[in-house]
């Protein structure tokens, strides 16, 4: 089965109780500083000049502060974890030098209890609002009015996840061996990419999940925040029910027999090419797809137990490795490495054919 997050209820109740907390600020970089504490846990907090907030970054922040300020993240960690007032000296030397505004998402902290705040993200002032709670009011009514059965979801530090398949689309790869077909969507609320509406398939003898390609995708980029101030809220407020409207009739898109059978076509040819060198092919995936050595071990496994030498078989080595993955994320690119796996052309694959 697709590797098991959190229950969709208990993922809506997450949703409901974080919108509460969450306050977006556009602040220009002059106007953020690095402070540096005496906590292992928090070795720095960040201030704007806004209400003087005190706000403790993800590891995502971290990361996106490093990229704007073309500090290798790894170096970055570094002086976090050894030197932060050394970060606090580079970080804020460089936020003095910009001239630009960026949009900070937070969780708001207690006053009360003198809380910080959370900064969650720190991304352009040209990104474009579409959270997870517009994400579960577009698509949940359209999978309860389908009867989708929800298999797997998620939300994790970077993303969103609702993985869903349907009872009515079923067909066999080759015989005894069914897929059914479905869709999973995804976005995330801190830079990490699209919202996205994406065919999905189970594999009904093992449960292993598949993503089979892009069906709509939405970047999150609108119009600089001293723009969006002439526009009207109403006409913001369009933008995106104009986008919920897009995810819904996409979800239904995606349910249609004929794009179904388009993906089951494709499986059923990759069903008929088999690999004669197993071991060769799985270093081929490896440098492909960039897998870590204990990554590339564990779909060699998986093949070698699967005893199916396909290109078939091979796809669903790593997508039965997924499982074997602690991240939620990464196993979830394995869905991906999947489809991509039973579309390798034969000039990639030729050095492994029987």
């Amino acid at each position: 089965m697709p590797k098991q997050g959190r229950d969709i209820g208990e993922i809506a109740k997450w949703i409901l109780e974080q919108q509460e907390k969450k306050e977006d600020l556009i602040v220009p970089d002059k106007a953020i500083e690095m402070i540096p504490l005496d906590d292992k846990d928090n070795p720095v907090i960040v201030k704007t000049d806004r209400d003087n907030l005190s706000l403790v970054p993800t590891k995502t922040a971290h990361s996106q502060i490093a990229t704007k300020l073309k500090v290798p993240f790894k170096y970055y960690e570094r002086m976090l974890n050894e030197q932060p007032q050394l970060l606090a000296d580079n970080v804020n030397t460089w936020f003095q030098e910009s001239e630009d505004d960026r949009m900070v998402r937070t969780y708001k902290g207690d006053p009360e209890t003198q809380e910080n705040g959370v900064m969650r993200a720190y991304l352009s002032d040209k990104y474009f609002r579409f959270d997870y709670d517009n994400v579960a009011e577009a698509s949940l009514p359209v999978i309860a009015e389908k009867q989708l059965n929800i298999v797997s979801s998620e939300i994790t530090e970077k993303k969103l996840y609702i993985k869903a398949v349907s009872d009515r689309l079923t067909a066999d790869v080759k015989q005894g061996d069914p897929v059914r077909g479905g869709i999973i969507i995804s976005d995330s609320e801190v830079g990490f990419g699209s919202v996205k509406v994406q065919s999905y398939v189970e594999r009904l003898v093992c449960m292993n999940g598949m993503i089979a390609g892009d069906v709509f995708n939405r970047r999150h980029i609108g119009v600089q925040q001293g723009v969006a101030q002439f526009l009207t809220t109403n006409t913001m407020n369009k933008t995106g029910e104009a986008l919920m409207g897009q995810i819904r009739d996409t979800i239904a898109g995606v349910l249609s027999e004929d794009g179904f059978t388009n993906i089951v076509n494709k499986l059923r040819d990759s069903s008929g090419i088999q690999v004669a060198k197993p071991e060769k092919a799985v270093e081929v995936l490896q440098k492909q797809f960039s897998f870590t050595d204990n990554e590339k071990e564990s779909v060699l496994s998986h093949l070698v137990t699967g005893g199916d030498l396909s290109q078939w078989g091979l796809a669903n080595a790593v997508t039965r490795a997924s499982q074997d993955i602690e991240s939620y994320d990464r196993a979830t690119e394995f869905e991906s490495f999947g489809w991509d796996t039973v579309n390798l052309s034969q000039s990639q694959l030729e050095p492994v054919l029987a």
